[in-house]
Order: C-alpha cells, then sequence, then structure tokens
C-alpha cells in the first residue's frame, strides 16, 4: 500500500479509537501490568537469586575447635587470609575450606550461590549464567522481533508471557546448576518478546503526539513491577520459592488472548481493514451514545483507492500486495537508515552501560540488600515522571543532552570523592551524587526508550528496537555484570 495512503488510515483509525479512551486505558494498563510485573522480576532475578552472602570457612564438627586449640598461644604467620575460601589447618599451613562453608542466612535464606557453593574458585558461575540469560535476550531480540512484525503483536506477546511462566516454574525444581542456567536461557529469550513487543503493542494504541506520555507512564509500571519484585524477594527468601512465585501467576496471560486486540497500525501495515473495523467497533461498545458504521476503515481504504485509480478491495484487502515482511538487513539498506540504525546503538550502548551497571550493583551497595533495591525503584519512578513532563513541553533530544551531561559529570565526581576528608564522613556526600547520576541515566534511558521505537518506520519499529537491543546486549549486560560499578560508571560517564 501507499505509504502516505497507510499513513492516512492509521491516523483516521487512531482517532476513532481516541473517542473511546475508557477501552484505550483499559487495554494500556493491561499490558503493562503483565508486561513490566513479569520482566521486570525476570530481569533482575539474580539480584536476589545469584545474592552471594557474607561466607567464611566451616570447621569440623566445631567451628570454635581451630580457635580453642591455639587461642592462648602466639603465631608469626606470612600470609594473610580472610578465611572465605581458605583456612590454617593442624599445621598451622593455608588449605582450602575442605569442611565446607557457613554463609550469612540474614539478608537472604538461601541462593544458588549458596546451594551450590558458587565462590572462590567457582565465583564466576552467577556470571556465567547473567551471560547466558543475555545471550537469549539477544536470540529473543532476532527471532520475537521478526515474528511480531510479521504474524501480529498480540499472538507473539501472550505467547512469551506464557512460556516464560512454564520454563520460569520449571527452574525452580531443577536440581543441577547447569539445569537452571540452561532454562534461564529460554526464560530470557521470552522476555525479550515480552517486553519489547509488550511496550510497542500498548503504545501503537495512541496518537504520535499522545505516545511521549504513555511511554513514560509505562515506565512507571516497570518501577512498580520492581517494588512487587522486592516485596516479594522479602517475604520469599528461599530461591526456589521465588523463582515459582515470580514465574506460575503469569500462566493465567492466556485469557488475554480474548481481551486484548491486535494492533490498529499493524494490520493497516498489512491491509487487513475488516479486522481493524472489527476492534473499533468493538470499543465503542463500552459508549453507547457513540457508534461506528460497520467497515469504517474498509470503505476509506476503497474510496482513497479509487480517487488514486481503479482498484478494488475484497476481503478488506486492495489489490495492491502489502510490502514484504521486513528482516535485519533493512535497517542498513539506505544511507539514512544505516545512520539512524548506528547512531541508535551508539546512545543505547553508552547510556545503558551505566544504567545497568547501576541496576546490577545497587543492592551491593552499603545497607540493606532489599531497601537498597527498594530505593533504586523509586529513583527511577521519580526520574521517570520528571522526564515525563520535560519531554512533552522542550521535545526528546534537548533533554537527553542535558541528562547526559548531569549524570556523567555526577559520575566522575562521586567517584573521586574520598570517603573520609579531614576525618569526616562523606559518604553521604557520595551517595548524592550516585542518586543523581542514577535518576540522570534512568532519564536518558528512558528517553531513548521512547525514542526508539519513533524513528524507525511501522514495518521496522519492532525489528529495529530489538535489533539495538541485541547489539547492547552483545556487548553491554555481559561486562556491566562483572566489572566493578565504580570503574564500569568512569569509563562511561
Amino acid at each position: 500500500m501507499d505509504v502516505n495512503l497507510s499513513s492516512k488510515i492509521t491516523y483516521i483509525a487512531q482517532k476513532q479509537l481516541q473517542h473511546t479512551r475508557r477501552y484505550q486505558i483499559l487495554i494500556y494498563v493491561l499490558i503493562a501490568v503483565f508486561d513490566c510485573f513479569c520482566s521486570n522480576a525476570h530481569m533482575n532475578t539474580m539480584v536476589f537469586v545469584g545474592y552471594t552472602p557474607k561466607h567464611r570457612c566451616a570447621v569440623n564438627t566445631n567451628d570454635t575447635r581451630y580457635y580453642s586449640k591455639h587461642y592462648n598461644k602466639t603465631y608469626e604467620t606470612n600470609y594473610d587470609l580472610d578465611y572465605k575460601c581458605s583456612i590454617i589447618n593442624d599445621n598451622l599451613k593455608s588449605s582450602e575450606c575442605k569442611y565446607g562453608h557457613v554463609y550469612d542466612k540474614t539478608p537472604i535464606e538461601t541462593s544458588i550461590v549458596t546451594e551450590w557453593n558458587l565462590i572462590c574458585k567457582y565465583n564466576i558461575l552467577p556470571e556465567v549464567s547473567q551471560a547466558l540469560f543475555n545471550f537469549g535476550i539477544m536470540s529473543g531480540a532476532i527471532m520475537f522481533g521478526f515474528l511480531a512484525d510479521r504474524y501480529g503483536r498480540k499472538k507473539i506477546y501472550v505467547s512469551c508471557i506464557i512460556i516464560q511462566a512454564l520454563i520460569g516454574a520449571c527452574a525452580s525444581f531443577v536440581q543441577r546448576y547447569w539445569e537452571y542456567i540452561f532454562l534461564r536461557m529460554f526464560v530470557g529469550a521470552c522476555e525479550q518478546g515480552v517486553n519489547i513487543i509488550g511496550f510497542t503493542l500498548a503504545i501503537e494504541l495512541f496518537m504520535e503526539k499522545e505516545r511521549a506520555i504513555f511511554a513514560t507512564s509505562y515506565s512507571l509500571f516497570w518501577s512498580l513491577g520492581g517494588v512487587y519484585f522486592a516485596l516479594l524477594a522479602y517475604l520469599l527468601r528461599n530461591w526456589r520459592v521465588l523463582q515459582f512465585f515470580i514465574s506460575i501467576p503469569w500462566i493465567f496471560s492466556i485469557v488475554l488472548l480474548w481481551i486484548l486486540p491486535e494492533s490498529l497500525i499493524w494490520l493497516i501495515s498489512k491491509n487487513r481493514f475488516k479486522e481493524a473495523d472489527k476492534i473499533l467497533i468493538f470499543a465503542t461498545r463500552l459508549y453507547p451514545n457513540y457508534s461506528l458504521e460497520k467497515n469504517y476503515l474498509s470503505n476509506f481504504a476503497e474510496m482513497e483507492q479509487n480517487r488514486a485509480g481503479p482498484s478494488s478491495i475484497e476481503n478488506g484487502k486492495p489489490d495492491i500486495k502489502a510490502k514484504k515482511s521486513s528482516n535485519i538487513y533493512d535497517l542498513f539498506k539506505t544511507p539514512n537508515m544505516r545512520k539512524v540504525s548506528i547512531c541508535v546503538s551508539l546512545l543505547w550502548f553508552f547510556n545503558m552501560s551505566t544504567y545497568f551497571g547501576w541496576s546490577y550493583h545497587t543492592p551491593n551497595l552499603n545497607g540493606n540488600v532489599y531497601l537498597n533495591y527498594f530505593i533504586h525503584q523509586v529513583i527511577e519512578a521519580l526520574s521517570f515522571f520528571m522526564t515525563m513532563l520535560l519531554i512533552i513541553q522542550y521535545g526528546r533530544i534537548k533533554i537527553l543532552i542535558i541528562f547526559q551531561i548531569i549524570a556523567g559529570l555526577s559520575c566522575i565526581i562521586g567517584v573521586f570523592i574520598p570517603k573520609y576528608l579531614f576525618s569526616y564522613n562523606m559518604r553521604w556526600l557520595q551517595l548524592l551524587f550516585v542518586i543523581i547520576s542514577k535518576m540522570g541515566f534512568s532519564a536518558t534511558a528512558e528517553i531513548i526508550y521512547i525514542y526508539t521505537p519513533e524513528i524507525f518506520p511501522t514495518c521496522l519499529r519492532t525489528t529495529g528496537k530489538n535489533t539495538i537491543l541485541m547489539i547492547r546486549i552483545i556487548i553491554v549486560n555481559n561486562i556491566v555484570y562483572t566489572i566493578n560499578a565504580y570503574l564500569l560508571t568512569v569509563i562511561f560517564a
């Protein structure tokens, strides 16, 4: 179909849907809740499930045995032990913890680290788990972006939620570490389908001038999902129980197949006008005083086609064939699209590097792990709300640049503030700049999240965004989880 005609019909359809605002908001909230509450938990599972508590070597039968035997003697040692991974034996030699380890169960009762002893020489294994999860996200970005653009948003979105729920629940019963990370890789793939396609499906409910406020509001649901996950983790401190309950409830999302409508924009881009008409007519049921003719879009499309030249519409489709399904190569075919794809990729890379660095390491700051994660979500919610107000007034690019500068400077200043200055504790000032930089990077992440689908055409929207995410995941997520948060922040500031 002609691009101008498609845009015109899309505008007419969304204008009609705008008259059914209660229906729009209801569908929007349903998508946001099922997406953000589910995705946030699975994306940040390793914060609690992979938590490494304080630990030390266990001793045989009695934890005071080695100390009671030698407590009143003085020994000279040429080594410095922290007793996390080695201990002094009866011969006063350093040896590995042959009797296992003792873990601090104050913050978290069990995690995969404590159950499978993923510490000392095995401490890389939690990072391997996260790397495989990110590989799953990368795979999902390629696969589900293509499927959503070809077969529709709704079916792929709901299917991903259900599959993710089933696989996530199965992961809570595994007995081996490798089984767990294998299943988690598939959870990551489905997470991409849930999160990105859900966002696209929700935003395509609204006209372009309304999308900024609803896209930012969508991120507030993400923060609420984080608060929900923090509360659930606080109540369920056994990793198996937590893994089960962040997964299995979402299997009931199968009802969304009968509740959610398909994206009007996608249906129109595929010339499926009769299906789009049915959605508009169904939406008017909540409004007794508002009615719409049965084949409103089909008749409008036929009239516009007749103006351009002889054509016919059969079964809701013009005689002009729909555009061929897009793929990843279309993002780099033309010079302009190539420039857009590269620039957006760089924006995602630099901003999300520090954003995810803080996200992974915030719970490891001084204090309670649950409180730290909760504060992290509150800071995000405040930054999202502030961003919503600013981008409506001043647009995307100006605010993006300002927040990037603020966040970068805050990172640099915060890292070089000493813990103590003239015997005064300066950690409060460090925390202040951490909060400012966190708000800045949350705001920039939100703006990029909104701007990316806007800059790509409809036929490439999901493919484009998922491909950009894939490029970010390959490089970013697999390094921020292993690098010290402060070093990472200085590098990208």
